[in-house]
């Protein structure tokens, strides 16, 4: 599963907010500058997933970045990016799992692009359907980030933190996906769900709700911009905590038209 997909007829504008510590729920921890994988802040914050209702949240703090860079001289070619230097990648390093690449600086300061592919010295992203990554304004010299996207499995380990389910047909809790991919207004805000199976039935692990054929789904990709909702249907409340890297860049994000001349409902989450 890769970010959600843009059709041609985008037209990008910015929607940006300075990251602001203060509006986090967090404690913050200064953290040692690495050149090759640079630190961000670290934050905390605490979630009540309400029992019998359904509470909407983002996630506004990322993981660790694994690789911190600029681009090289000669480093942008429609969507591949050649860091300076040499990054000592191994091919495939950042798609065996799912990750982005997140500028942080620039026309393109907080955008983020998923990697499609990448080997020991370039990755490719994601045609985000705004043209190539120059015609967006990206240039040589550019910090930019990788990092892995949390999954289902990796923002609640093993189901930490959420309601598991003893009956797969009949599940107690289950996390929803905002539905990115509405158009014109007033469309259906949520999509695609998954559930917790506490392994009662067969293997413990997450599984798309009314597809569990579909097996494990455990490296589904969240979205940093999309928002979620959690039902929770058991009478207690699941508390949810998430620790994670602070955004130090601007956030961006597209605001898409998907038929020209129509009005357009696009959802958004707050990210900082």
């Amino acid at each position: 599963m890769v970010r959600k997909a843009r059709d041609s007829g985008v037209e990008p504008r910015k929607h940006m907010a300075k990251t602001l510590a203060s509006l986090l729920s967090a404690s913050l921890l200064a953290a040692s500058p690495l050149f090759a994988a640079e630190t961000d802040p670290v934050g905390a914050l605490t979630l009540n997933f309400k029992n019998n209702s359904d509470t909407a949240f983002s996630v506004p703090l990322h993981r660790a970045a694994e690789y911190s860079g600029v681009i090289g001289t000669g480093g942008i070619s429609e969507f591949p990016i050649t860091p300076a230097g040499t990054p000592g990648w191994t091919a495939d390093d950042f798609t065996t799992t799912p990750h982005y690449v997140l500028m942080m600086e620039g026309a393109m300061e907080g955008m983020y692009y998923t990697v499609t592919a990448n080997d020991t010295g370039t990755l490719t992203v994601e045609d985000i359907g705004a043209g190539d990554l120059a015609a967006q304004g990206i240039l040589e010299g550019e910090r930019f980030q990788v990092i892995p996207y949390w999954t289902l499995n990796t923002l609640f380990p093993d189901g930490e933190g959420f309601p598991a389910s003893s009956d797969v047909f009949n599940p107690v809790g289950v996390i929803f996906e905002s539905n990115q991919g509405g158009a014109g207004i007033n469309f259906p805000k949520l999509g695609v769900s998954y559930l917790y199976h506490d392994g009662s039935q067969g293997p413990s692990g997450w599984y798309k709700a009314g597809a569990v054929g579909d097996g494990l789904q455990n490296d589904v990709p969240l979205m940093p911009d999309n928002f979620y909702v959690v039902r929770n249907q058991t009478n207690e409340d699941a508390e949810f905590v998430l620790t994670g890297s602070v955004q130090m860049a601007d956030h961006h994000t597209i605001v898409a038209r998907r038929v020209a001349n129509a009005r357009q409902d696009n959802l958004m989450a707050l990210t900082f």
